[in-house]
């Protein structure tokens, strides 16, 4: 792993739980309000959680993430 999660997270599974439970908040954001913006923003934060766990010690399995 060469590159440093970015501030304020010490790890990348910090950085991958933070943007899974931040996608789980705007995902029914997204479901009770059903804006493009809301579905922007639940999309931009699952691809950082994907991101982030490709980068992280001990990844979670791919099939297993939404």
């Amino acid at each position: 792993m060469s590159e440093k999660p970015p501030s304020p997270f010490k790890t990348w599974e910090q950085c991958r739980d933070y943007y899974a439970l931040e996608a789980l908040f705007l995902g029914q954001l997204y479901e009770a309000r059903g804006t493009k913006g809301s579905k922007n923003r639940y999309k931009e934060a699952a691809e950082c959680a994907v991101a982030a766990n490709r980068l992280c010690a001990e990844p979670y399995p791919e099939e297993d993430l939404p």
